[in-house]
């Protein structure tokens, strides 16, 4: 399966998260052969005042993240599926084949970074709902990380993306009069230079 990490941040519900994840397993997900979450608790000792991590610690923090990938994600097949931080604290989050070896792994990275406080969740969640629920993002943030690619992409070709263009919408409608309200919703609070109607109503079966 090919990995497609990203990061985003969002506030719904509160409080302000970073989350990196993994999208590209959602494809696939889950994996029967790893049923078993590992989530991997530690405390930021530089939070930021919006409970984000601090520029000063970044290098401590990969460093945890790469030694828990070295013992779990190599040392004992799990799958790696992404991390959030949040409130001061940041989580790893892993699905193994179960919870073998897993204490043992842990001390090992625990030992290597002993100023730090490690708290451990396993949990059998053989649907993968920790992953979906608390990491995969929601269709809007979703949108905004698929607009935000968008517009990375067309600055990588020399695009200055100050210059208004034509953009076309589909949407559709389960009644004429859900179709009218939106129309008039659209006009009221619409950026768009210029907007135009080609709209399908939807008909009921």
């Amino acid at each position: 399966m090919a990995e497609d990490w990203d990061v985003y941040f969002t506030s719904r519900p509160p409080p302000l998260r970073s989350i990196l994840v993994d999208l590209g397993l959602s494809d696939t997900a889950p994996d029967v052969a790893r049923g078993t979450s590992l989530r991997i608790r530690i405390a930021l000792q530089v939070p930021r005042e919006d409970g984000l991590s601090d520029e000063s610690e970044t290098e401590s923090l990969y460093a945890i993240e790469d030694a828990l990938f070295q013992e779990l994600g190599r040392g004992l097949g799990a799958r790696y599926v992404g991390r959030c931080t949040q409130a001061g604290q940041r989580e790893f989050f892993y699905y193994g084949r179960g919870t073998e070896g897993f204490p043992v792994a842990l001390m090992s990275v625990q030992l290597q970074f002993s100023h730090y406080h490690f708290e451990v969740e396993t949990l059998e969640d053989r649907d993968w709902n920790i992953y979906f629920e608390q990491l995969y993002p929601t269709e809007i943030d979703l949108l905004s990380i698929q607009n935000r690619r968008v517009t990375e992409q067309l600055a990588d070709l020399g695009d200055t993306l100050l210059e208004p263009r034509q953009v076309t919408h589909s949407m559709y409608f389960a009644t004429p009069h859900s179709r009218e309200q939106d129309r008039k919703s659209t006009r009221l609070n619409s950026s768009h230079l210029v907007i135009s109607y080609a709209v399908f109503c939807l008909k009921k079966k």
